[in-house]
């Protein structure tokens, strides 16, 4: 988001606190008069004005607030205004008017986006125009000079105009007061002719890329505020400034100034003063003290620890902000002499407490003190009698707020949000605002004594592994059993969870048993808790029948690590967790120690993983991991030894319980929380009244009349006791008190046993009606499979269930499941009322929604972190049902997504649980652009707000793509990574649209023949539009028509659906290829390998791609990018690597055929040095389109030597070592867990290899000798090795996943290259990919390889031995790689 905002002149707002200077100009969300947004496409006027007929305005309002009208032409607002005269205008869109004729008395002007200068000549008739606003224009060509005409002007704006200077005919500009140059580049120095304008009383040049300021600036004598923040002035802030004596507003702020000048002590009037984001090391520059009438003063974000005494002297010093600055070890003691101060930011400064001293502060109103280390609230806080308002969210370590804070007289605002630890008051009382807290403490001193709450504790694992069993045993105290297999169905088996009340030593406990079923979690939403205490239970013999299937990672994350994800992502705050370990009875001697550490070791092991993606955020990013204090902090383990318990079948486990059970309580017991004695009788009273499955609100409030019910009922709320729905207008009048009777009513519809409970139902049917319809039998069972199977439930089967199965009302019972996101609807399906459960959806969307409609807009919304429970997904895909279900044509709900389809625009909805992605995606026309941008946006927020409205530490990035890359089926498209007109989440309605259809850079270039095109992009298909005008309509169609007309090489046959014949029969090894089978190092056929890509056609394989559990999953249009290095000179010997060009042109066709994306041209990546060659890893790894992709391919060719080394153009080793470990997922974050192809040719050693044969004379690196073998010299052969030093680490032992290594040689051994036709390696390793990679994962394909090139060595009997290529493979969970060329089909 852009920096805060305050607005100054006509319709521009300069940032006067600038924590950001990334700038872009931008609307809000445009709106026509009635409030609805427009989206006409005639050719429209889009104004905004102000007549002498309406109340006064200062100035034309900021675009965001702006209410624009849409008009034909200009005679209709002259009919509208009559006989009154326009004194103010806004003109978003449209040509622009004769301005004597429409509006003579214009006063004030704003003008967004002018291309066309000469619609400006009119102005000069303007007497009364003063103000003039023309940013973002495009005066790259220069300032139109008529506005060097307009000598009546005070106020001027021309930002972002693309001006490079101005001309000096401006002079004349003898009235101007206020210039606004920002984010233009004058990176050669400001224009010469603004120091002749000597009325200037405001200057604005932030964002200008300055590096210095004339000393001819002095002459303009009467400048009040200077702007020069983002600019960049390295060392010192430039003299002349201090020479400007009248000024009294200064911003120099993002500059990474080291220093200021001495000079700037004669500012004697200068009362606002912003250094944020500089580079302070040596600390703050003494000479800020003697700026004695200081009233405001920035430094934030500077890494400051102290302040320097000369601070004392700001006697008038009202305003000081030191956000994010570090002062851990106390505050700087001068802040306690700043007395006059009224406001105080402190935000992120790591403080633990405020000194005493700040006591006589007897004018401080407001204190900022958000996201610190506080434990309690310092005691002198409440000493500030004059304090208004005191912000301290986000100190997640806050536990307590002392009663005296309601004494404080003046303080009328108290924010605490997140501040989750809180215990007295609760902050379930805390969230809804001081006063509560008010409340809270009034009755807990009023009332006759206090009570303590129960803490529930949340006991989850996977079906059978033994939660029930537990709970009755910590009841009982003794070894309580319960026994069900996996195949018994209506047993006692735990429906949804069930509580239990267990009284130990000194508390109070609600055992929360949570069913374990995937199809109960649904209802998880309702009763997680943020204060509760988390045990898992771990069925030991599952995780390792897991562990042998799945591998550690999977196995860990199954049994274990998922139920973290349930409980942290909904409650960030939680403790660490009790783990159980059951069934160990059922292991073998010995394995259960082996198997307890391995599954403590990949519980560290998957937590080093998050931490690691968390890393490459910035400290500013709020969310995911670090929301989690208990993962984040690397110091605890997940699981602390005493907090370890195991359980299994043997008579003897009371120790065991009893442990369990002090563990229990002495956990509860610390944060055991108080509640007024008057609450817990209200709370009494509810849980008493157990007859219905809710109260009503009147009958609570009317048994309790002398209390603040709202303040309880949001408290019980709040704590997960109830569920009250305050701002629902259908539900706020109930009170849910038995929350368990709302999760029996879901489970009506979700059951692990719902089949045969389907039958059970059908078995026991009697006929009824609903809404005059009568429904049979066979109708009954009709209903139900449609629902079973597509996910549709017709009103009269969900009528009737509730009727038998619940005590709710139908339109209570609706309103529920609606508000949970578990039903949308209805909608009219067969002239009948249906509901969409996409949950029960047993179809898959295919991929060509990717394709659908004219224009493709498009964006990923990427769910890092944890693993969101499965379930999560199906309530996006309701959520976006909410938003775009008004009317549609077609509904298509599948179990991954939904599609809606609207006349000719469609909304689809696309997610992945294993890539954790969801795609949205509006097809539309261009006619419908604008209204297709805004559902997109809206859309995704609303999926977003669902996302953190309960699970809380949840970390979203969204990918917005733009729709050229995808109209032209670009298998790489650029995108933007949580772009700023995107936020803020929380403004849902609100849509930021830009206006006009120039041409913008696109960073994807594509090339044709050696020709490289930049691509160049309409606005409209890059950034939200606002309406198009019948013009622009026309333009951008007319823009893709001749897109269809062009062809790019790298994307070929764009437009041409390319699907082969989708035959189900088995290929043989020799009906795929046009070359011969053992041809591929015989130097009788072409250097050149000329052969056609065979592409999948088994049906077995064309499964595999959406089975992502089996295989890694691969990108759609490019597979990935191919970086290839090649060795071919080396600058020290000049020898060379004959034939290693025959080599990079055969493996570089192949990958692009098999729509990779070669990263670079051969010239650019022949030759290099070892630095050269990590620098373009290092860089590669750097690119953001490879979030995109499925997989990274590095090849490296050159000679190589022992211990994992090849060589570079000087001779000098290169690292195989180093150069994965930039590719590991520390410093390849977006490809981690997505498979990296490591393809190495070059020698491992010096060694011949010739098996049982003995070794011929040993020769030179060039050898001399002959082979008989085809009758080749010994020129013909060469060997990939040369003469350095070993490296001493070792390849095998790197501990990183999902890497396949090929090698062309073995250790120690030679790898053989042929000086015309290149190695015997890479040429077999073509071939075979080219023929059989349509049906064989990478694994079998390299056998092949091996095989190959080890019988051509045999077959050979070069003088150089023989060579057998190796691999290293470290894929996870078992996965394979396929490459699947030319599926699916484009």
């Amino acid at each position: 988001m852009g920096a805060k905002s305050s607005k100054d002149g006509c319709g521009y707002t300069p940032v006067e606190d600038e924590s950001s200077f990334k700038y872009s100009h931008r609307s809000g969300s445009l709106k026509s008069k009635d409030g609805s947004h427009i989206n006409s496409t005639g050719s429209a006027l889009r104004v905004w004005y102000r007549h002498t007929g309406e109340a006064e305005v200062s100035r034309v309002p900021r675009t965001k607030d702006t209410v624009f009208k849409t008009y034909n032409d200009w005679q209709e607002i002259q009919k509208e205004i009559g006989d009154h005269c326009i004194t103010h205008m806004y003109i978003w869109s449209g040509v622009v008017p004769s301005f004597p004729d429409l509006a003579p008395k214009l006063e004030q002007l704003n003008i967004y986006g002018l291309t066309d200068s000469s619609q400006l000549d009119s102005l000069t008739e303007l007497e009364h125009l003063h103000v003039l606003n023309l940013s973002d224009s495009n005066f790259s060509a220069g300032l139109p000079e008529v506005i060097s005409q307009l000598t009546g002007l005070t106020q001027l704006y021309l930002n972002s105009c693309k001006l490079t200077n101005l001309p000096r005919r401006m002079k004349a500009l003898n009235k101007l007061e206020v210039l606004s140059l920002e984010y233009n580049n004058f990176s050669k120095g400001i224009p010469p002719v603004i120091s002749q304008l000597t009325t200037l009383r405001k200057l604005y040049l932030s964002g200008c890329l300055l590096t210095s300021l004339p000393q001819s600036l002095s002459q303009v004598t009467q400048l009040r505020l200077l702007k020069l923040s983002g600019n960049f002035f390295r060392k010192k802030l430039p003299s002349v400034v201090g020479e400007l004596v009248n000024l009294q507003q200064l911003y120099a702020g993002s500059n990474e100034m080291q220093d200021l000048p001495n000079n700037l002590a004669a500012l004697t009037q200068l009362e606002v003063l912003s250094l944020n984001t500089c580079s302070f090391s040596q600390g703050i520059p003494p000479v800020i003290g003697q700026l004695c009438s200081l009233r405001k003063l920035f430094l934030k974000n500077n890494n400051l620890r102290d302040l320097p005494s000369s601070f004392s002297a700001l006697k008038k010093l009202e305003f000081l902000a030191l956000n994010r600055n570090i002062f851990s070890s106390g505050l700087p003691s001068v802040i306690e002499k700043l007395q006059s101060l009224r406001e105080l930011q402190l935000d992120r400064c790591l403080l633990k407490d405020m000194p005493n001293g700040l006591e006589g502060h007897d004018k401080l109103k407001c204190l900022y003190l958000k996201d610190n280390h506080f434990r309690s609230v310092p005691e002198v806080l409440y000493k500030l009698k004059a304090l208004e308002t005191l912000d301290l969210s986000h100190n997640v370590w806050l536990r307590t707020i002392d009663d005296a804070i309601a004494l404080l007289p003046n303080l009328t605002k108290l924010l605490v949000q997140r501040c989750d630890r809180l215990e007295y008051p609760p902050y379930a009382v805390c969230r809804q605002g001081l006063s509560a807290i008010k409340t809270y403490f009034t009755d807990l001193h009023t009332a006759a004594g206090s009570a303590v709450a129960a803490i529930p504790v949340a006991i989850v694992g996977n079906p059978l592994s033994g939660k029930t069993s537990i709970v009755r045993s910590l009841q009982t105290s003794k070894r309580c059993l319960t026994f069900r297999q996996e195949s018994s169905l209506l047993d006692e088996a735990t429906k949804v969870f069930k509580i239990e009340d267990l009284d130990l030593q000194s508390s109070q406990v609600k055992l929360i048993d949570y069913g374990g079923h995937e199809v109960y979690h649904m209802a998880y939403q309702l009763i997680i808790q943020e204060r509760c205490l988390p045990l898992i239970v771990v069925n030991m013999q599952e995780f390792s029948q897991l562990l042998s299937h799945r591998g550690p990672h999977e196995a860990t994350k199954r049994v274990c690590f998922d139920w973290l994800s349930h409980l942290y992502l909904a409650c960030p705050r939680l403790g660490s967790p009790l783990l159980v370990l059951t069934h160990l009875d059922q292991l073998q001697d010995g394995e259960a120690d082996l198997l307890t550490s391995l599954l403590l070791e990949t519980s560290e092991s998957l937590r080093a993983e998050l931490l690691e993606e968390e890393s490459q955020y910035s400290s500013d990013f709020k969310g995911g991991l670090r929301e989690i204090s208990y993962l984040f902090d690397v110091d605890q383990a997940m699981f602390n030894t005493e907090e370890i318990f195991t359980f299994d079948n043997d008579l003897d486990q009371a120790s065991n319980i009893a442990c369990l059970k002090t563990q229990i309580d002495s956990r509860c017991t610390a944060f055991q929380i108080v509640i007024p004695h008057s609450w817990a009788l209200l709370a009494e009273f509810i849980e008493r009244e157990g007859d219905q499955p809710y109260l009503l609100l009147s009958s609570i409030q009317s048994e309790f009349e002398s209390l603040d019910c709202f303040v309880i009922l949001r408290y019980m709320h709040n704590a997960g006791k109830i569920l009250w729905f305050e701002n629902l207008t259908g539900l706020s009048q109930y009170i849910f008190h038995r929350i368990s009777e709302i999760t029996d009513m879901i489970a009506v519809l979700f059951h692990h046993a719902s089949e045969d409970l389907w039958k059970e139902d059908v078995a026991k049917f009697t006929m009824f009606s609903h809404k005059g319809q009568v429904i049979r039998k066979h109708k009954y069972e009709t209903l139900i499979q449609n629902l079973s199977e597509s996910g549709m439930l017709d009103e009269a089967l969900l009528a009737h269930l509730l009727h038998c199965h619940t005590q709710f009302p139908f339109d209570v019972a609706l309103q529920l499941l609606k508000c949970f996101y578990i039903v949308h609807g209805p909608i009219k399906k067969d002239d009948r009322e249906t509901y969409v459960v996409p949950y029960f959806a047993h179809n898959f969307l295919d991929k060509s929604w990717k394709t659908d409609g004219d224009i493709q807009l498009r964006l990923d919304i990427v769910l890092a972190g944890l693993t969101l429970p499965k379930y999560v997904y199906q309530l996006m895909s309701v959520a976006v049902l909410n938003s775009n279900l008004e009317q549609f044509d077609t509904l298509i709900v599948a179990k991954n997504g939904v599609t809606v389809q609207q006349e000719v625009c469609a909304t689809h909805m696309v997610h992945n649980y294993n890539t954790k992605k969801v795609t949205l995606q509006v097809s539309t026309s261009v006619e419908l652009l604008a209204v297709s941008w805004n559902r997109l946006i809206i859309t995704a927020k609303k999926v977003i707000q669902l996302l953190f409205r309960v699970w809380k530490a949840s970390h979203v990035e969204v990918l917005v793509y733009c729709a050229h890359c995808l109209f032209v089926r670009d298998p790489n498209p650029s995108f933007e990574v949580d772009p700023d007109w995107f936020l803020p989440i929380e403004e849902v309605n609100e849509v930021t649209t830009f206006a006009g259809t120039e041409l913008l850079a696109c960073r994807r270039c594509a090339t044709s023949g050696a020709k490289v095109i930049k691509r160049t992009v309409p606005k409209p298909l890059k950034l939200p539009c606002f309406q198009l005008h019948k013009d622009e309509v026309e333009m951008l169609k007319s823009y893709l028509a001749d897109l269809k007309t062009q062809r790019y090489d790298c994307y070929e046959e764009v437009f041409r659906k390319v699907d082969g014949p989708d035959g189900n029969g088995d290929e043989t090894d020799s009906d795929l290829s046009d070359v011969e089978e053992e041809g591929y190092c015989d130097h009788s056929s072409p250097v050149q390998m000329s052969m056609r890509l065979a592409i999948v056609r088994k049906a077995s394989i064309k499964q595999l791609y959406y089975d992502t559990e089996k295989v890694y999953q691969m990108s759609d249009r490019c597979r990935g990018r191919v970086l290839i290095i090649n060795i071919h000179t080396f600058r020290d010997t000049q020898q060379t690597r004959a034939g290693s060009q025959v080599d990079y042109d055969n493996i570089s066709r192949l990958f692009k055929d098999m729509k990779f994306d070669i990263a670079k041209s051969r010239p650019e990546l022949t030759d290099l040095t070892a630095q050269e060659i990590y620098k373009e890893v290092r860089e590669e790894t750097k690119r953001e389109e490879h979030s995109a992709f499925g997989m990274f391919v590095l090849v490296i060719m050159s000679h190589g030597a022992r211990g994992h080394v090849i060589i570079d153009c000087d001779s000098q080793p290169v690292d195989l070592i180093a150069i994965k470990d930039l590719l590991s997922p520390r410093n390849f974050p977006r490809m981690k867990g997505k498979p990296k192809l490591i393809i190495v040719q070059a020698c491992s050693g010096d060694r011949a290899d010739f098996g049982d044969q003995e070794a011929p004379p040993v020769v030179d690196a060039e050898p001399q000798a002959t082979t008989q073998s085809h009758n080749f010299s010994s020129q013909d052969f060469a060997p990939e090795s040369m003469a350095v030093p070993v490296a001493s680490a070792t390849l095998n032992t790197l501990n990183a996943d999902d890497f396949f290594i090929m090698k062309a040689s073995s250790e120690s051994f030679l790898a053989i290259r042929s000086r015309t036709h290149g190695s015997w390696f890479i040429r077999v390793l073509v071939a075979t990919f080219y023929k059989h990679s349509c049906h064989r994962d990478v694994e079998s394909l390299f056998k092949i390889v091996q095989e190959r090139v080890r019988k051509a060595s045999v077959r050979e009997n070069s003088y150089l031995g023989g060579s057998v290529p190796t691999s290293v493979c470290t894929f996870t969970n078992y996965r394979k790689l396929y490459f699947f060329p030319g599926f699916p089909a484009r």
